[in-house]
């Protein structure tokens, strides 16, 4: 009989350890980035936890509208500015493991001629990734 608990005991804690830790995990920053991918449109990235920023260098490309994607978790809405103006806000996924985010298209055609900073803030523990892009690349 305790031969048979201990087994039942054992089998639990193998279903805790392989199956459920891994689903109670915080993404990783920089794993959530590398989901986003690159392409010939991406002009910076970056991550963080709780806040991500991200410096667009001069570029040698005409003035365009951007786009910023964003990936993050937690129960906040993430705050996209570029150069200290508010761009607007994608929902986080709403929990610390699960995420969600979107895109917010810079209104106006932006000189990449210079630098630029891009900040998302979110809630203090919210894993955050940052895709900066030309619009419609």
């Amino acid at each position: 009989m305790i031969g048979v608990v201990a087994g039942v005991v054992v089998a639990i804690a193998a279903v805790v350890v392989l199956v459920v830790l891994p689903m109670t995990r915080t993404p990783d920053p920089g794993a959530l980035l590398a989901e986003q991918g690159v392409t010939d449109a991406t002009l910076a990235r970056g991550a963080g936890t709780g806040r991500a920023r991200v410096v667009v260098s001069p570029q040698d490309r005409p003035a365009t509208g951007v786009t910023v994607t964003v990936s993050c978790t937690g129960r906040d809405v993430a705050r996209v500015y570029l150069d200290g103006t508010w761009e607007g806000g994608v929902p986080c996924g709403g929990d610390p493991r699960t995420v969600a985010g979107g895109d917010v298209t810079v209104g106006d055609a932006v000189d990449l001629g210079v630098e630029h900073v891009v900040e998302v803030e979110a809630a203090p523990g919210a894993v955050i990734a940052v895709t900066v892009a030309t619009a419609g690349g």
